[in-house]
């Protein structure tokens, strides 16, 4: 479950209670129904007897900051034993298993950046010689290599990605920075540690 909105959450005969503070529309939902409760607006409320309760039923609440990126976790001493062990399978990944996965990770990404060159017209298949030769944990660089050729075709010659670089930089930043929560947040929601990473 995730609050987005200026929400009040409670406890009430065993149930959630969802109080909309715009609004005072309420919807409620049964603890039994929820695994994690994340909360990302900082207008969000949430009773102690419910907290403490969620925590008793090994439900983990999450807390974003402001760019909605996860921030803390609460969870349950006692821990639940798939979450304990979803950890424990993370950090004990092998590194051949973690090449393999960030080997996945950057040519799904290359193929994504030819998609959408094609998408605009900007070349079919452009990138396809280096989508189709990342080898395990990129150790050839394709991606690097890939996405200056991409972001050159996509927005000129002259542009360089650069973090602090001149517009569009800034609002490629901002995007980054929301995809990144989102990527953390789906992380979290399937029991991960989005900060250990692969």
């Amino acid at each position: 479950m995730v609050i987005e909105t200026a929400k009040e959450l409670s406890l009430n005969d065993g149930m959630i209670v969802i109080t909309d503070r715009d609004t005072g529309e309420i919807e409620l939902r049964s603890l039994e129904d929820v695994q994690m409760v994340m909360i990302d607006n900082h207008s969000a409320r949430m009773t102690v007897p419910l907290i403490t309760r969620l925590v008793a039923n090994n439900v983990s609440i999450v807390y974003c900051d402001e760019t909605h990126m996860p921030v803390s976790m609460m969870m349950d001493l006692e821990s639940n034993t798939l979450q304990s062990k979803r950890f424990q399978n993370q950090l004990a990944a092998s590194v051949p298993t973690n090449k393999q996965l960030w080997r996945q990770i950057v040519e799904a990404k290359i193929r994504n950046q030819s998609l959408l060159l094609e998408k605009f017209g900007k070349g079919k298949n452009l990138l396809m010689q280096y989508y189709n030769n990342v080898r395990s944990g990129d150790s050839t660089n394709r991606e690097g290599i890939a996405v200056r050729v991409y972001w050159r075709k996509l927005l000129g010659k002259n542009f360089i990605r650069d973090r602090y670089g001149e517009p569009p930089n800034s609002m490629l930043n901002y995007g980054y920075t929301v995809l990144r929560s989102m990527m953390a947040r789906s992380l979290m929601n399937a029991g991960l540690l989005p900060t250990v990473g692969i």
